[in-house]
């Protein structure tokens, strides 16, 4: 979180959620390589603003950046699996997603997460 941006943060607490949208938005295009505007545009988008399409689509472009930290990528894979398997209703995509988290984090907690949760999708599918 970069310091600075508690005019961003009072949009919010006003609860001028889009405002706040769109004053995160401003910042990733002046910093195109701090993912946490990304970030916080995302959560807004899903969290307030009920469009999980544009968190979506928040969300792929901050885990895409160049240099974003491993902790960072698996947080947003999983908001990108979970969009996917909630309000975007594709399993198809969550699994292509849950076996890319699997291959790039291998060893984590997050990896086991997704292990677990392609086996629950795989027994569904063979009942």
């Amino acid at each position: 979180y970069a310091d600075g941006h508690s005019n961003i943060d009072a949009l919010e607490a006003r609860g001028d959620y889009q405002g706040a949208v769109n004053a995160w938005e401003a910042v990733a295009v002046r910093q195109p390589r701090n993912t946490w505007p990304l970030i916080r545009a995302g959560e807004l988008y899903l969290q307030r603003l009920n469009d999980p399409r544009m968190a979506l689509e928040r969300f792929r472009n901050a885990r895409d950046l160049a240099g974003i930290t491993p902790e960072l990528h698996r947080y947003t894979s999983q908001k990108i699996i979970d969009l996917y398997l909630g309000p975007l209703n594709d399993e198809r995509r969550a699994m292509a997603e849950l076996r890319r988290l699997l291959e790039i984090h291998p060893g984590t907690r997050e990896a086991d997460g997704a292990r677990e949760t392609l086996a629950l999708i795989n027994a569904n599918h063979s009942r």
